[in-house]
């Protein structure tokens, strides 16, 4: 179906807005891959990998609002490598950084061209998922190898949630949209696991909430889309020389 000159007007607002959002996410993510492929000291890793994975998980989820497809899936896709790779400990090879960077530069090479593709279409996608994939299973594997992995239960302080609760902290007072998204993650987390249950929700879990936001957030934009021409008739009509 054509779309009509006031939804392309709209498509464009929302997808720039999206845009905006996403270079906020994508330099902040960047500046902390660009120091872990610098190797820097042990006890800077862990935040930089938080730094990196609260990124990636706005970014994918607004990806996920707005209907771009290819950036959600990359997006939520370098999840399950960039835990692993944080579990290392410091120990990451030139592999598991040269899956991530490949996966990143794919997000950015999507956004950069947003406003020309209007879809977010990331090319050779699906080899690299299959790469990351690969290596974020090997390197899920990789703790076996020497000492054992800690417990699923570890110490709470490095829950997904705890991490995602400290950025929140850290950002208190701000009115930014990770701010809010994090908001909105953590109220949802509460409500379904209690007060006791949310800190030990997990990744995938966390994907599975925004994953629903999203959908919440779907059917509000599809109604506003409706409605559209009603209330782009109702600003003409106020616009009018002859309105009262």
């Amino acid at each position: 179906m054509t779309r009509t000159a006031q939804e392309d007007a709209f498509l464009d607002e929302v997808l720039g807005l999206f845009v905006l959002e996403a270079q906020e996410w994508i330099n902040q993510s960047n500046t902390a891959l660009l120091e872990l492929e610098h190797h820097p000291v042990s006890d800077r890793k862990h935040k930089l990998y938080d730094s990196i994975v609260c990124g990636i998980t706005n970014l994918g989820g607004s990806a996920a609002t707005v209907e771009l497809r290819d950036l959600e899936r990359l997006a939520f896709g370098l999840l399950p490598l960039l835990k692993g790779m944080q579990a290392l400990n410091g120990s990451t090879t030139a592999v598991q950084l040269g899956a991530l960077r490949e996966g990143f530069n794919g997000i950015i090479g999507a956004v950069q061209t947003l406003s020309d593709t209007k879809t977010g279409q990331v090319p050779n996608l699906e080899p690299i998922l299959k790469r990351v994939a690969e290596v974020a299973q090997q390197t899920a594997m990789a703790p076996q190898q020497g000492s054992p992995a800690p417990p699923s239960t570890s110490t709470p302080s490095s829950s997904v949630m705890d991490r995602l609760a400290e950025f929140q902290r850290q950002h208190a007072g701000t009115s930014n949209a990770s701010r809010h998204t994090l908001e909105a993650i953590i109220r949802r987390a509460k409500q379904d696991y209690g007060e006791r249950g949310w800190r030990l929700v997990d990744a995938p879990t966390v994907i599975q909430i925004v994953q629903e936001l999203n959908r919440s957030d779907d059917e509000f934009m599809n109604d506003v889309h409706k409605r559209l021409p009603t209330i782009a008739g109702i600003f003409a009509d106020c616009a009018s020389p002859h309105a009262d």
